[in-house]
């Protein structure tokens, strides 16, 4: 016997500007999982850590559930999926998360939510009040919702007498099949009641008003200027100082550095605020929901950003086993438990120890946690780590731009290091820190760092099994083992963000009419705060809040909407890269930078640029047939002519010419993915640099089809060659 079938369509396409429903879906054996239920027991049952999932008290264990639903388990020891999107495990936690965002739930307060973003809701609002009884009914819920509204295989439906195999393994991974577990947290009772379950009743949501009660602000914490950041702490102040084929490492440091910073981020944001409150994950931003305050929510971000490098089990960095070696080994060159040493005197002599309120920095031959947070937390962290914006409104100059300022005056590792500071030296094309500091020099703990975390980065990137498979090369003297460096970004990301839907539905409540209509605009403005009226006499009490949960329930939507939308981009930009690097095994580049929708990729494998271009072609077609041909790509792929450090600026360069370029061909010919804005920069930088039209000539010309992607008339993307100038019709 089989269910009785539930919604006939799936939910709304987050990406849709007028009402448009996602097909029914199907789960098709992802994976070899031939249901969702046998994804979610694989992905708790391999939970990193000591003990499994099963073995966790309860509030871990439903942390664990949610976290799985949005789509953020702890895949490798303190990284989630966007920490290493390109792992097997983030594959299939994005295909997962994904799946759940289709079904279509039986929603009290809004048509927009998907099954997994009504339950993060559900599990924000009331999991602090009543933590069992919320487990109880999520997991019920979610179970009856799959079933009802989803098929697995060729569109086959759940028994409804008895638990699928798979759903017992989830069970299994989630709560034991302990006798007692199965009787207090199995839903036993779902098979009596052939897996019925009523409608989830969510308490709305009230997004930035006056309210007391359940207001949430959503709070938005970017780093500022990245790109110039990583080059500033990539390349010395002093010239000549680094040998410029080793130099590129620090850039892979840098970038690996903010990286990790957005996941012990995020393992808090998950943790304290819970799943449910993100809203947008990327592209240098994270932003959440809470029902504090700006100034509350701004101190407890500043409390966990500056002490990311510091150890912390609960929250691991995603490096922490290099930070602290490469730390202890550093702090070891430069000082002893005598009084007699270099940074003991700066210490003492600058800053003092009252900082550290007396507390030895050595016990045993070996820094204490007061030394590592002198030499990588507080004022030091904060000087090194980007500046963060929390008002993009105010010029760069403005100090309530940010949510601090550079702090004055300078730490004295920086002022004392010979990469900071730029002091004349006769050194030159040194390959590491320990050749520097035996050279006489001082350097300061974070460009110590560098060099040990591009190492970790690298060997951490290339183990993914199936993304490398082919033959190696083995390099003899004199060859250049970097032949290509590919670059690129995703096109009209922001734009579809903000693409607003035309065909809101208005409130149910009659009595709501007349506000939505006059009030429409801010109503759906959740940037500033609202508010419905206050209520006239106790006689319209029961109306008054009928008509205040309906009027809010319609602003709620846009706050879903940005969240579906921010999911869905991730999860299928990085499934479309990963799906185009598995299929082309004779293509293995390598991840040097993996920061949202911004790539850089190397060939180190003698890879041919037909296969290369290959690659490039399935992850265009891949992103065209998962987000409605609206995000594509614009690069360039840099030829070895020079030193890597050179080459990698040069890469950066064509890549922002190939950017201008693709706006121009979005002009011609795909103008709904360019807006006014982006014209009028557009005018302005092709009236300046005159080889930008050069290069639309080129990429539109036969000769340069292998580097475009897509139909003629329709979006593409594009890759611009280094060497472009030398192609010919020959």
């Amino acid at each position: 016997m089989e269910a009785e079938p539930g919604h006939t369509v799936g939910s709304m396409n987050p990406w849709a500007e007028t009402i448009d429903f996602v097909q029914n879906p199907n789960w098709n054996n992802y994976n070899g999982f031939e249901t969702p239920f046998g994804a979610m027991a694989e992905i708790l049952q391999s939970w990193p850590g000591a003990r499994q999932t099963s073995e966790q008290d309860h509030k871990t264990r439903h942390l664990r559930l949610i976290s799985v639903i949005a789509g953020y388990p702890e895949i490798l020891t303190g990284r989630r999926p966007l920490d290493i999107p390109l792992h097997k495990k983030a594959e299939l936690a994005f295909k997962l998360s994904d799946f759940l965002d289709q079904i279509k739930p039986d929603s009290n307060n809004s048509e927009w939510h998907s099954l997994r973003t009504m339950l993060l809701h559900y599990d924000l609002i009331m999991f602090s009040d009543e933590e069992k009884k919320t487990a109880r009914k999520i997991l019920r819920y979610l179970i009856s919702c799959i079933r009802k509204n989803s098929t697995y295989g060729e569109n086959q439906g759940y028994p409804v007498n008895q638990f699928h195999r798979e759903e017992i393994l989830f069970l299994n991974s989630l709560h034991s099949h302990d006798t007692n577990r199965i009787e207090h947290y199995w839903p036993t009772s779902m098979i009596e009641e052939s897996f019925q379950e009523p409608p989830l009743k969510t308490e709305t949501i009230y997004v930035n008003t006056k309210r007391d009660k359940r207001n949430y602000l959503e709070h938005t914490f970017k780093f500022d200027e990245i790109h110039s950041w990583i080059s500033d702490w990539s390349t010395p102040k002093s010239n000549h100082l680094l040998n410029e084929n080793f130099s590129q490492k620090w850039i892979i440091a840098a970038s690996a550095i903010l990286e990790s910073l957005f996941a012990k981020l995020r393992s808090h944001i998950i943790e304290e605020k819970r799943p449910g409150s993100i809203v947008i994950d990327g592209g240098g931003r994270i932003s959440y929901i809470s029902s504090r305050s700006k100034e509350e929510e701004q101190r407890w971000f500043k409390s966990k950003l500056y002490s990311c490098f510091l150890q912390d089990p609960e929250h691991p960095h995603p490096f922490a086993k290099t930070v602290t070696e490469s730390i202890a080994e550093y702090a070891k060159k430069y000082t002893t438990e005598g009084n007699e040493n270099f940074i003991f005197q700066k210490i003492n002599s600058r800053d003092g120890l009252q900082k550290e309120q007396n507390k030895p920095f050595w016990h045993d031959g070996n820094p204490t946690q007061a030394l590592y947070r002198h030499l990588i937390g507080g004022d030091s962290s904060k000087y090194f780590i980007p500046k963060v914006v929390i008002d993009p409104s105010k010029d760069r100059a403005d100090k309530e731009r940010y949510l601090i300022s550079h702090i004055r005056p300078t730490p004295w590792f920086y002022e004392e290091c010979i990469c900071c500071n730029g002091q004349e030296t006769t050194l030159s094309s040194m390959s590491s820190c320990s050749s520097i500091i035996k050279g006489g020099h001082f350097v300061c703990p974070f460009h110590y760092l560098f060099e040990s975390l591009a190492e970790s980065v690298g060997i951490r990137q290339t183990s993914f099994n199936e993304l490398f498979l082919k033959q190696p090369r083995v390099f003899g003297d004199g060859d250049k083992r970097l032949t290509h460096i590919l670059r690129f970004d995703g096109n009209s990301i922001g734009l579809n963000f903000e693409r607003e839907f035309k065909s809101h539905f208005p409130p149910k409540n009659l009595n709501c009419l007349g506000v939505w209509n006059e009030e429409k605009h801010q109503i759906l403005d959740i940037n500033h705060s609202w508010s419905f009226r206050e209520k006239r006499s106790e006689e319209e009490n029961k109306d008054y809040h009928k008509s205040l949960t309906d009027i809010h329930n319609r602003r709620l939507q846009v706050l879903i909407r940005k969240q579906r939308r921010s999911f869905s981009f991730n999860s299928k930009w990085w499934i479309a890269l990963r799906e185009a690097m598995k299929v082309n095994t004779e293509c293995s580049l390598v991840p040097w930078i993996l920061a949202g929708d911004d790539i850089v990729l190397v060939n180190k494998s003698d890879s041919s640029d037909e296969s290369i271009s290959a690659l490039l072609r399935d992850f265009h077609n891949n992103l065209e047939s998962s987000l409605n041909n609206n995000i594509t790509f614009a690069g360039s792929i840099q030829n070895r002519n020079n030193t890597i450090s050179k080459n990698f600026n040069d890469a950066e360069e064509l890549e922002r010419k190939a950017s201008w370029v693709w706006k121009k061909m979005a002009q011609e010919s795909f103008s709904h993915l360019i807006n006014e804005k982006k014209l009028l920069e557009l005018h302005e930088k092709w009236e300046e640099d005159s080889e930008l039209t050069h290069l639309l000539e080129w990429i539109n010309s036969d000769i340069a089809r292998s580097y475009r992607f897509g139909p003629s008339s329709g979006p593409v993307s594009i890759i611009i060659p280094s060497d472009w100038k030398d192609h010919s019709s020959s």
